[in-house]
């Protein structure tokens, strides 16, 4: 998970390099990754039975076989939700 993560995190650094301008550093991205987790992996979520089952698979996640290619598509699905859902607070707050 780690060498996943830090491939992740250069993954990503790249990536907000790239859209600085749209995104209000990783802080807010983050709160999508989160999301895009969820998502991801809502199923597994789901059938587990109790919220031990829960963390344990959180802190385990089946990312190990994880190419380039997954990790750009779930990167771009965290950044499509933010720009879903960053559109709405901007939208709702000039209501």
């Amino acid at each position: 998970m780690k060498a996943w993560l830090s491939h992740f995190a250069m993954l990503s650094l790249s990536f907000l390099r790239l859209t600085r301008d749209k995104v209000n550093g990783f802080a807010q991205f983050h709160g999508y990754v989160c999301a895009a987790f969820l998502r991801t992996f809502s199923r597994q979520i789901q059938a587990e039975k109790d919220f031990q089952g829960i963390m344990i698979l959180l802190q385990n996640l089946p990312t190990s076989t994880w190419g380039d290619q997954h990790i750009c598509e779930f990167t771009a699905d965290a950044f499509s939700l933010m720009q879903v859902f960053d559109g709405t607070k901007v939208a709702s707050s000039n209501s």
